[in-house]
């Protein structure tokens, strides 16, 4: 009599089994990723920088970039990376020019972040073609540019904080997205190179009449400049992609793209100058 065989033991729980633990390593990591940055940050704050970092105030971001956790721990790095100590403003429900004044009081420099767009309201342009729309956090980054700017503080605008800063000046703003080509190529991983105008403190911080490869996210771009506004930068498609405060009395500098994002050293030089422009400005003043 033959004896039956035993059943073969199915692989159908194995290969369950196994793809539940890839999964769950997929959806780990990133979260590792973000508790583990956001760790080095906080030890790195506690005991890698000096007691007299600069302080930035930096405004509180919105849009895409910081659904996706990105924004303060990006800035944060970079900022860390050069030696300066960040500071980020919550945007308050109202605000005065006593408010505003208390919050400069404590830092040497102001960074304006990326986000939605500027409220179109604000320079006569289209409603229907802007996307995360915040006029709150709009007003409020006007005020401070203001108070900055009577301060002496150095400013470093950042994509829309490019765009505010321009329509600080009363310029206008105008959207690309409409415009397949220019739409893909300023808002996509693929990034593009950018020709700097000599002459400009963007001249001066790379040294260079070209950067070959910069990261930018934006649906807007600058139309007519502000007031005392000048172009620094430009895309070989024409966009606008850096300007500055004309006056040799203020540090004013702003770009489209994303140097905070990027892992290029040469993109750190823009933070180290502003920082150091920072910290030059305010040991001048306790002379």
């Amino acid at each position: 009599m033959i004896s039956p065989k035993p059943d073969k033991p199915s692989k159908k729980p194995l290969l369950k089994k196994k793809r539940t633990k890839t999964a769950l390593v997929f959806l780990f990591i990133p979260i590792f990723l973000y508790f583990g940055t956001y760790t080095a940050i906080n030890v790195w704050k506690s005991w890698g920088l000096q007691d007299d970092a600069p302080r930035i105030a930096m405004t509180e971001g919105d849009g895409w970039l910081t659904d996706l956790g990105l924004t303060t721990a990006s800035y944060e790095q970079a900022m860390l990376r050069a030696g300066g100590f960040l500071i980020e403003l919550e945007k308050p429900e109202t605000f005065d020019a006593k408010l505003i004044s208390s919050i400069l009081d404590t830092v040497d420099g102001l960074l304006l972040t990326g986000g939605g767009d500027v409220d179109p309201t604000l320079y006569n342009g289209d409603p229907d073609k802007a996307i995360e729309v915040n006029i709150q956090r709009d007003r409020f980054e006007l005020a401070l540019i203001q108070e900055a700017r009577r301060r002496g503080l150095p400013i470093l605008g950042i994509c829309r904080g490019c765009q505010i800063l321009n329509v600080a000046q009363g310029g206008t703003l105008k959207s690309i997205r409409e415009d397949a080509v220019l739409g893909a190529r300023h808002f996509g991983l693929s990034g593009h190179s950018v020709n700097i105008e000599k002459q400009t403190k963007l001249f001066e911080i790379f040294g260079s009449e070209k950067l070959d490869m910069v990261e930018s996210y934006h649906g807007q771009a600058l139309d007519k400049l502000g007031e005392n506004v000048i172009v620094t930068a430009k895309a070989p498609d024409g966009i606008i992609e850096a300007i500055e405060i004309d006056s040799s009395e203020e540090w004013i500098v702003a770009v489209q793209w994303h140097p905070e994002l990027s892992i290029d050293s040469e993109q750190q030089k823009l933070i180290e100058a502003f920082l150091k422009e920072a910290v030059r400005r305010r040991d001048k003043k306790k002379r």
